[in-house]
């Protein structure tokens, strides 16, 4: 945000007329002021933030929530530093907020209107309501929503209901990502998401659960789904007691699933090394939580649970599987391996418990090193 003017336009020309925020008179849970609410509120819960003045809302969201929370989660996760910064060079007070505020808004949208910036707007919201409540201005939220809520009524409404709107918008493809949903996966029996979809619904199924909105998988499996399978099959024999017991530890609710993945990816890849051997318990890992959250009755989370790992996968995995021949030559070193009868883990460190604080659960720590 530096090394650039702004313009600073009242309250009323950028946002229109103001409103209070009373959700009793707003029924629609479509609606613009509902979205940013719930949103706010999620992003404040995942953040270990109580709002204690929070209007009411549905116990269980509609898809429009979810999907706007995960596509949410998915821009933190690749902006987060990025994020982090400017949130502490804003030095946010009660004379400040807004007119930073306006700045970002100003910045974010210099360029035109599509669904990441929206995202985008969203995420900076749930992060300066966080930002206010740990510096005591939770009287800050109510203007934080108000101010989002406008500015989209008045500067992006009528985009969003010309591309989708919020519920079919939202679904459009964007890169890495699936297209609408995993029903849609692009068919490519190669890519990271097709693995990811594949070994998933190969650990349900083997736990006797069925996974309703899976994908159609019906090509015959490549050598590369067998070898993840198998080897997945022997990590979870491996360490199966460890597992059970650190994701029985988690507490899995749909407001604390993301941020607890988060938290076990980076502990397994914590000091910066990847190998194949962690890269086999990230979809470990994803399997485990997947059987969880079904056994807990949250199924819908399984789409949610591929997203991620697909994203971390594309993300921060990808040139290193590119540079080391790719999913073949996660084959080949494997296949090489059992040649010269060695275990295909050849670990030093194994499955332990870490402490991470995060809404106060446990996450997983796996230092996979091979020799």
């Amino acid at each position: 945000m530096r090394g650039r003017s702004f313009s600073f336009a009242t309250k009323e020309s950028l946002f229109g007329e103001r409103k209070s925020l009373n959700m009793e008179n707003n029924t629609d849970q479509t609606g613009t002021r509902y979205l940013v609410v719930d949103y706010i509120n999620y992003r404040l819960n995942n953040n270990g933030v109580q709002w204690d003045q929070c209007p009411s809302l549905l116990p269980q969201p509609l898809d429009v929530h979810r999907t706007l929370r995960k596509k949410g989660d998915e821009f933190e996760e690749r902006f987060r530093n990025e994020f982090q910064n400017l949130i502490e060079e804003l030095h946010i007070t009660e004379n400040t907020a807004y007119p930073m505020f306006c700045k970002v808004v100003e910045e974010l949208f210099n360029g035109g209107i599509n669904w990441g910036r929206i995202v985008a707007l969203f995420s900076f919201g749930g992060s300066l309501a966080t930002q206010c409540m740990k510096r005591d201005l939770p009287q800050l939220i109510d203007s934080v929503i108000e101010w989002i809520t406008l500015y989209i009524d008045k500067n992006l409404s009528n985009w969003i209901q010309t591309h989708g709107g919020w519920k079919d918008g939202l679904n459009q493809d964007e890169g890495c990502k699936t297209t609408g949903s995993n029903n849609n996966i692009e068919m490519n029996q190669f890519s990271s998401r097709y693995l990811v979809a594949d070994f998933i619904n190969d650990r349900l199924r083997k736990h006797g659960m069925r996974w309703d909105n899976c994908p159609t998988l019906d090509l015959p499996p490549s050598q590369i789904q067998l070898k993840l399978r198998s080897l997945g099959d022997e990590f979870q024999e491996r360490f199966q007691t460890q597992f059970d017991d650190m994701v029985n530890q988690l507490h899995i609710t749909e407001a604390t699933a993301y941020p607890t993945f988060q938290r076990v990816v980076q502990e397994l890849f914590i000091d910066g090394n990847i190998n194949w051997g962690r890269i086999v318990a990230l979809f470990g890992f994803g399997g485990s939580l997947s059987v969880k959250c079904v056994q807990r009755g949250m199924p819908q989370l399984v789409d949610s649970i591929v997203d991620w790992v697909s994203t971390y996968l594309c993300n921060s995995l990808e040139q290193w599987i590119t540079d080391n021949g790719g999913w073949q030559g996660f084959v080949e070193f494997y296949n090489q391996g059992q040649n010269h009868n060695d275990s295909p883990w050849d670990v030093k460190g194994l499955v332990k418990y870490g402490a991470i604080g995060v809404i106060g659960a446990m996450a997983l720590g796996a230092f996979l090193q091979r020799t």
